[in-house]
């Protein structure tokens, strides 16, 4: 999670299908959410969105650019065998 300048804030989420033993890791699609404001208790999220199928990614983290109020998310995968890092920018809706 992340905070923007405007007194929003931003969510990642790992979501990944359960396992034998936790959750199948090899499976695990990249979200994100933007608060919205008026929800109960003053804060929402919007619905999140979706920035990667499920597939071989994690470690997702997120920052706000306070200038711009965009959100950068980038996360780890694998791209033909080699291990790569993924990113999305997305602006205020």
């Amino acid at each position: 999670m992340a905070t923007g300048p405007h007194n929003d804030a931003v969510a990642v989420i790992e979501r990944a299908p359960r396992a034998a033993e936790g959750f199948n890791a090899n499976a695990q699609a990249i979200l994100a959410a933007r608060t919205v404001p008026g929800g109960p208790g003053g804060t929402a999220f919007e619905t999140p969105i979706q920035l990667a199928p499920p597939g071989p990614n994690s470690a997702a983290s997120v920052a706000v650019d306070p200038a711009t109020d965009r959100a950068v998310v980038a996360w780890q995968t694998i791209v033909g065998g080699l291990p790569t890092v993924a990113y999305a920018v997305r602006g205020v809706p």
